[in-house]
């Protein structure tokens, strides 16, 4: 009778770890990555001739914005279809401003500059590579 009592008890284990480890859940699968992250290339469009601009987007929240000579870093966001994305270089403030298109390839929207109280907004183009 002790080993049958012995017995029942070693399955009553077993079947309750069993019976526990079959309800967990699977680890979760992570978020897929933001339609936005790599290489975009395009234009920034005022007044005169278009100004190409290439954006580094990285899953970290910065992106690295480069135009003519100049190389800036910044932090976007993406919320449903709408991109954006703010820099600060000494004492100019910009802004990128823009919707993704449905087939996640390109945004279109504004480039806004805040020079000291000196606003401008030009047009934006990307297309990502």
């Amino acid at each position: 009778m002790k080993t049958f009592t012995h017995f029942f008890m070693t399955a009553v284990l077993f079947t309750t770890l069993a019976l526990a480890g079959s309800c967990r859940k699977d680890k979760e699968s992570a978020a897929p990555p933001s339609p936005v992250l790599g290489t975009w290339k395009g234009s920034v469009t005022g007044k005169g001739d278009p100004i190409p601009i290439r954006f580094d987007i990285l899953d970290n929240g910065t992106v690295i914005a480069q135009a003519q000579s100049a190389q800036f870093s910044g932090t976007w966001k993406l919320t449903a279809n709408d991109f954006e994305a703010g820099f600060v270089v000494e004492s100019i403030k910009a802004t990128a401003k823009g919707t993704l298109s449905e087939g996640k390839n390109k945004i279109t929207g504004t480039w806004l500059e805040n020079n000291n109280g000196k606003i401008t907004e030009q047009q934006l183009t990307l297309s990502k590579n």
